[in-house]
């Protein structure tokens, strides 16, 4: 997995998870944090992979899963403590669902302002449903 380009954040730079890995952790843990916003910005796949990577986290799986939907599975860790996140991104609607997972409450806020989104999406505004 790729990753860790400098982002000047806390996160550990070198991760070692498997899909399944992630898979079984993300069954295992409770929802820490979860919202969905509309954004102004529509970033092309590789945009974001990019910000994630420059951003320390790292992309364990990725891929469309609806036509126009986005799905990445993405792991933050900092010594030895993990977020797993889910993002989904609906390009025709300008949607993005974020759900974080961690054993550590805390740990999940800390990583949402690591994530930066808004400099990727842009302006956010909650979303309808």
């Amino acid at each position: 997995a790729g990753g860790g380009r400098g982002g000047g954040g806390f996160l550990d730079r070198a991760v070692a998870c498997t899909p399944q890995e992630f898979s079984q952790e993300w069954d295992e843990l409770h929802v820490g944090g979860e919202f969905a916003c509309r954004t102004s910005n529509v970033p092309l796949m590789v945009e974001i992979m990019e910000h994630l990577a420059a951003n320390d986290f790292f992309v364990i799986a990725s891929g469309i899963v609806e036509e126009g939907t986005m799905k990445f599975f993405v792991l933050g860790q900092a010594q030895g403590i993990r977020c797993y996140i889910e993002m989904s991104f609906d390009t025709a609607e300008s949607v993005l669902s974020v759900v974080l997972k961690s054993r550590s409450a805390g740990f999940v806020s800390a990583v949402v302002k690591q994530l930066r989104l808004g400099a990727l999406f842009g302006d956010f505004e909650e979303s309808p449903n």
